[in-house]
């Protein structure tokens, strides 16, 4: 048997036992398209395979990076917090960090639902969060004053999205590796 990687993988069968030449007419092409399709349906799952191992892969560091940007997201915050107050310049250390978390909300639903993850507690997380920081605080309302807060609830909002954000993110990792 002698696979032809030159022109598709076509598979040949020697017509002579001992052939150890490609000579005319001492090779036959094997017709089976059972066969051909096999080999070609082999290299399809190869491929999905080494895809989904890179999107496992990609899961799995994006993991990983949750927990220490959660880390020190928490600790700036808990500093802002500090003395109850949001002061406009603190409203312009926190304004970018607010406009990642409605970012990313998107590409995690949209991760959740391909990897069929629910997205029910960090959805939750995420619309107590903004309900508290948008509806209640007004907090980007006006730039020039300063927010009165409540530090453990402030830093409870918080936490609890950034816990709700991890666990969703080791999940839908979860579920990456077990179609790798």
């Amino acid at each position: 048997m002698w696979f032809d990687t030159a022109h598709d993988n076509q598979l040949y069968r020697a017509d002579s036992i001992g052939a150890t030449e490609i000579v005319e007419g001492g090779w036959e092409l094997v017709r089976d398209l059972g066969i051909a399709e096999a080999i070609g349906d082999a290299a399809t799952a190869q491929a999905a395979a080494v895809a989904a191992q890179g999107t496992a892969d990609g899961a799995q560091t994006a993991a990983e990076n949750a927990q220490g940007d959660a880390t020190t997201a928490l600790g700036e915050l808990d500093d802002i917090a500090a003395d109850d107050k949001i002061t406009p310049v603190e409203k312009l250390t926190l304004l970018p960090l607010w406009n990642g978390i409605l970012a990313e909300k998107a590409d995690i639903d949209a991760e959740a639902d391909t990897f069929g993850v629910s997205k029910v507690a960090y959805g939750t997380a995420y619309n107590n969060l903004y309900g508290y920081v948008v509806t209640t605080l007004n907090t980007f309302g006006s730039m020039t004053t300063t927010t009165d807060i409540t530090r453990a609830t402030w830093n409870g909002y918080f936490e609890a999205y950034y816990n709700a954000k991890i666990e969703i993110l080791n999940a839908i990792s979860s579920a990456a590796k077990t179609l790798a």
